[in-house]
């Protein structure tokens, strides 16, 4: 949809991703938000995000880890933004 209307908007730069990613993301209204990485096979890779935060936009930055600490490897991965009843999800390819 339109970047500018849509109420759960996602993006992220770089990408492709070498050692982190700035993900722009933003929020209507006082929302329950989730802020999701995801492997191919649908695996969850890390919690970025998981509260309620105000509308607007925010700003959360991905440094390729996973929720252990480690370093991810090379391949495609997808952001998942849940913002109360919307969600998007934008693709990320990280090259080691």
């Amino acid at each position: 949809g339109d970047q500018l209307n849509d109420p759960a908007s996602l993006s992220n730069a770089p990408d492709p991703v070498r050692y982190s990613t700035e993900i722009h993301f933003r929020s209507t209204g006082e929302a329950s938000v989730a802020l999701n990485v995801y492997d191919v096979l649908g695996r969850k890779v890390r919690e970025l995000v998981n509260r309620p935060l105000p509308g607007g936009e925010h700003r959360v930055i991905w440094d390729c880890r996973d929720d252990d600490g480690k370093t991810v490897s090379s391949g495609v991965y997808f952001i998942k933004l849940q913002s109360g009843a919307h969600s998007s999800t934008e693709k990320v390819l990280v090259v080691k």
